[in-house]
């Protein structure tokens, strides 16, 4: 009988997003479990010793059978392993346990929020559709959960207003998922030792996602090319994988046609983002919402300043003017002014490095988050750190 049962989206989200807080339960001694999909395309070695039960979940999409067969497959591994608890996070995720639960309602159930997803409904019939059978799933799955947890009061006020969620069921906000501040240590902005004592360099502009539209990187590579024509010098990269399968895949013609041109580098899928943190001076996130951006708190914690948007999960992750900018999503405009602020005036970066650098610590140290996830479960915080966090909150 595990002590947890954890139920994920994927391998990668699991390692990078629950990494240390399994690290954390393992350290108390518990016996923590995995229920994950088939792996994808991309294998990610496991980080910890811990067992992986495969369910037929779907990657993407929604198909009445097959996610029947997922929440069957679920309902039966809960059954056979006994947990003493479960934790869902990601949205199918959410939807499967909370309804495969309802068949054991004596096992304590959190729910980590992590995003709106496609709740944020689309465009045309395919869009109101998804965005209609997705309530309807939230609204039957979430009056199981003992407690809710979201990344963001956006998302909080989203789903009290939608499903009621914390009429009934305690629900807190914690800031995302978190971010290692030994492994996402501080590194010196980008420069060059000809120039040391010069002037600072123009700003090298990154983004750290999937390629796809609601990420922003088509209004990224539209503001790249003004900035690039004003302030020569500056310059621009793009580290993430382009999977044509995802929803809302940028296509890939234009994809290709970008790295033809040759202004913005495409590295694609890397192992580890930190090289490319290192190399960057701002950081660029222009997605259309998010729950909380990890590619956003690893920025903070490497002392670099972030351009966001003005979003849902976006929003609260930078203090304006001071650890980076907000510009409204969509905007290529918006994104372009502030880029050409900093590459205009890049002696503003330094003391914005320092900010985000601050912002990462008093806010964002893993192990500050994890204290409220272990307190949720009923585990005690493992950490100095976390357990004095912990004990700070009335």
């Amino acid at each position: 009988m595990p002590d947890l049962l954890l139920v994920g989206g994927n391998d990668r989200s699991l390692w990078a997003n629950r990494g240390d807080l399994i690290a954390e339960l393992l350290a108390l001694g518990w016996e923590v479990h995995a229920a994950l999909p088939p792996e994808g395309p991309v294998a990610y070695p496991p980080l910890h010793p811990i067992p992986i039960h495969r369910l037929p979940m779907a990657r993407t999409g929604m198909n009445p059978l097959a996610d029947l067969a997922s929440i069957r497959a679920l309902r039966e591994l809960i059954g056979r392993l006994e947990p003493a608890r479960v934790l869902a996070y990601n949205p199918k995720p959410v939807i499967h346990a909370g309804l495969a639960l309802r068949r054991f309602p004596r096992i304590p159930y959190l729910a980590l929020i992590t995003g709106r997803g496609a709740l944020e409904r689309r465009p045309g019939v395919k869009g109101a559709v998804a965005h209609a059978a997705l309530s309807l799933l939230y609204a039957a799955s979430l009056r199981r959960p003992d407690a809710v947890l979201f990344q963001n009061d956006d998302d909080r006020a989203l789903f009290a207003r939608r499903f009621g969620v914390g009429r009934r069921t305690p629900v807190e906000v914690i800031p995302g998922s978190g971010v290692n501040l030994e492994r996402f240590a501080r590194v010196p902005l980008p420069a060059e030792p000809c120039r040391a004592g010069g002037p600072p360099l123009p700003p090298r502009f990154l983004v750290v996602s999937k390629l796809l539209v609601d990420k922003g990187v088509r209004e990224f590579v539209e503001a790249a090319e003004v900035v690039a024509r004003e302030v020569p010098g500056c310059r621009f990269r793009v580290v993430g994988g382009h999977d044509p399968e995802l929803p809302h895949a940028l296509p890939a013609a234009e994809v290709e046609a970008w790295k033809a041109r040759g202004l913005v580098e495409f590295i694609g899928r890397v192992d580890d983002v930190r090289p490319h943190l290192a190399w960057c001076s701002v950081l660029c996130h222009p997605s259309y919402a998010e729950g909380t951006p990890r590619a956003v708190l690893e920025a903070l914690a490497t002392g670099r300043p972030v351009i966001t948007t003005d979003a849902p999960g976006c929003r609260q992750t930078v203090v304006e003017a001071e650890s980076g900018f907000l510009v409204a999503p969509r905007s290529a405009g918006e994104l372009t002014e502030r880029m050409l602020l900093l590459a205009r005036e890049p002696e503003r970066v330094a003391p914005m490095a320092q900010a985000a650098w601050e912002r990462a610590r008093d806010v964002y140290d893993v192990r500050r988050v994890n204290a409220r996830i272990l307190h949720h479960l009923g585990a005690p915080a493992a950490s100095p750190e976390a357990r004095e966090a912990d004990d700070a909150r009335p």
